[in-house]
């Protein structure tokens, strides 16, 4: 593999999975990436502001009992894909990828995670209409979906004590729900700008290769939406579910758990 930083090769390991997909496949592209967070019941006390002359004082606790986010984003649309899982491995990966075939079925997704291992398990199934591009090692700060955890920390666990898993289960979805609604707050947080291929910076990568018949690629900007189809901008956000084996589910139009 390249040692060339991923920011300058990302654009042509994109044009190069265009290059190998099907040439009968023409829905349009997204960019995602995907990331998993852990959540429990240890406490984050942190610095708060109150009146003057006065202490505050925050709740404490330590309690090893955690469970975890799977989020994938698209930054140019500001939407996400987010389930709530008991466990990370290869089995819940598997289940959460299924989900984002499901939410971007009408696109060819083409997502950027780390080399967690079971990210990389040869029995990991990735769907048909997604592609995955591996950061490199120890690089958290280029995948785009840490600044959701860091939101989701800093406005919804901050200074609390969960008094149970089924408290962090409510808060976490309370703060992926709040999320679902604002595509403008995900965009702030997530457009990282090597993620924003256009046609300016693809085009020439792709005349240096050689494609050909249907398998050349016309990218237009923004290129996400090549063949024009914006439902995913109009329709709103794709449905956050809670699978696993604390059961129920949830979706923004339900709620029941809530």
């Amino acid at each position: 593999m390249s040692r060339r930083p991923l920011k300058k090769t990302f654009a042509e390991q994109v044009v190069a999975i265009l290059e190998e997909r099907d040439p009968h496949d023409q829905r349009p592209v997204l960019i995602m990436a995907e990331d998993e967070g852990r959540f429990g019941r240890i406490s984050a006390v942190r610095r708060s502001w109150a009146p003057p002359e006065c202490r505050p004082a925050a709740p404490r606790q330590v309690v090893r009992k955690y469970l975890y986010g799977y989020v994938a984003v698209c930054p140019a649309l500001g939407k996400l894909s987010a389930l709530v899982l008991p466990y990370a491995n290869t089995e819940m990966m598997s289940l959460f990828l299924e989900q984002v075939s499901k939410d971007f079925q009408k696109y060819f997704v083409i997502m950027m995670m780390d080399k967690a291992g079971w990210h990389i398990a040869k029995n990991l199934s990735i769907p048909f209409n997604i592609r995955i591009i591996r950061q490199p090692a120890h690089s958290p700060e280029l995948n785009p979906v840490e600044h959701i955890w860091d939101e989701l920390r800093e406005k919804y666990f901050i200074n609390r004590v969960m008094k149970s898993l089924d408290d962090v289960e409510y808060t976490l979805c309370k703060g992926i729900k709040f999320l679902m609604r604002h595509p403008d707050s995900v965009k702030s947080l997530t457009n990282f700008s090597f993620l924003n291929v256009m046609a300016t910076s693809i085009n020439p990568v792709m005349k240096s290769r050689s494609v050909r018949g249907p398998r050349r690629v016309e990218l237009h900007t923004p290129w996400y939406l090549e063949r024009g189809d914006n439902s995913l901008q109009d329709n709103g956000s794709p449905s956050l579910e809670k699978r696993g084996g604390r059961g129920g589910e949830l979706n923004e139009s339900v709620g029941k758990n809530l």
